[in-house]
């Protein structure tokens, strides 16, 4: 079973372009003078997680833009990662009905669980090119084992990630 996490998150909406990730902040702070050192401006450091802190530029405009800053960055040593969001970091656990490739993908597998019950069941990006079917809000791990019964009994399966 997955463990409920209290650990801050300050990932954006939308595309953002990652430069890099460390375990502390100061750590973090030594890539972003790297990045800046060689010309990228604009950065600003994120914490992800409980020890992990990224460099990033948040808000591309595209998957494309995107490409071709990967390309920029590859070229002075830099592997850059891209991260897309739909929706804010939620915390706590989701129910995820399951992950597709494509949000038009999604939103089928989004219709087919509203069709059974469901009805609060939502469409998200949670990485680039990864999209899921979820529903938050579940406290307890009664809650939660409850929820993933009935979901069997209609021929879902769930499963619980980071929201």
């Amino acid at each position: 079973m997955v463990q409920q996490t209290v650990c801050p998150t300050e990932q954006n909406v939308g595309i953002t372009a990652v430069f890099g990730r460390a375990a502390t902040r100061d750590g973090a702070k030594i890539l972003l003078a790297k990045a800046q050192h060689v010309g990228f401006q604009n950065l600003s450091i994120q914490q992800l997680g409980c020890h992990v802190f990224a460099v990033v530029l948040p808000t591309l405009e595209s998957l494309a833009q995107g490409a071709a800053l990967r390309k920029e960055a590859g070229s002075v040593g830099f592997h850059l990662a891209l991260a897309c969001r739909s929706l804010p970091v939620a915390g706590g656990l989701n129910a995820v009905f399951g992950h597709r490739r494509t949000r038009r993908q999604a939103a089928r597998l989004l219709a087919e669980v509203r069709r059974v019950g469901f009805q609060s069941a939502r469409l998200q990006e949670d990485r680039c090119n990864d999209w899921e079917v979820d529903v938050t809000g579940l406290q307890t791990s009664t809650e939660r084992r409850d929820f993933q019964r009935e979901a069997k009994s209609v021929g879902l399966t769930v499963t619980y990630e980071p929201g």
